[in-house]
């Protein structure tokens, strides 16, 4: 339903494009850097591809995904599933100040416990970098900014630690690309 938080402009299933029937896509409320602006400005993209979403507080990862029992209208007006699909998007920048600031271990940890609750074997565990690491070097070889201290290697290293800890990674060159990738 619609709350104070925005949500899609799609307020009947004859206006879900067949291949959105029965999926909604949950955003968190501070996706964007917590940044209104930008966050509509990512919402405006799915409104543009006519993804059913609504954006919200979550506890893990930046979106999931629900569906409905049928893929039909949500039972009682509400999703009945939450998908076992967990994603965490990330500018170069934001990932090499997570690396320095200590979030990188916290979010993934967060993450690890929702493959736990979906099971290791059925849960889909995703980080979208998003930009250009060149675009984001800086003198010295760093990644963002100096006073991060995440060089090239030490960026690199820890995003090729990501797909052997199990996460799928999905590089993308912009927000916008972000948003499409993600309908």
């Amino acid at each position: 339903p619609v709350g104070h938080y925005r949500t899609s402009p799609i307020n009947t299933q004859a206006q879900v494009l067949d291949e959105y029937k029965g999926i909604c896509l949950g955003v968190d409320l501070r996706e964007g850097g917590g940044w209104h602006n930008v966050l509509h400005q990512m919402c405006n993209k799915l409104d543009y591809k006519k993804i059913p979403y609504f954006v919200g507080t979550l506890s893990i990862g930046d979106y999931v995904f629900f569906t409905t029992k049928d893929g039909g209208k949500p039972t009682g007006g509400r999703l009945d599933y939450l998908c076992p699909i967990l994603v965490e998007r990330k500018s170069v920048e934001d990932v090499a100040m997570s690396i320095h600031d200590g979030r990188w271990q916290s979010q993934k940890r967060r993450m690890y416990h929702g493959q736990y609750i979906f099971g290791y074997d059925n849960c889909r565990m995703i980080y979208i970098i998003e930009g250009n690491k060149n675009a984001q070097a800086v003198s010295g070889g760093y990644v963002g900014a100096r006073w991060y201290n995440v060089d090239m290697k030490k960026f690199e290293d820890e995003v090729e630690n990501l797909k052997a800890e199990g996460f799928e990674v999905m590089q993308t060159p912009s927000r916008e690309n972000t948003m499409f990738q993600l309908s």
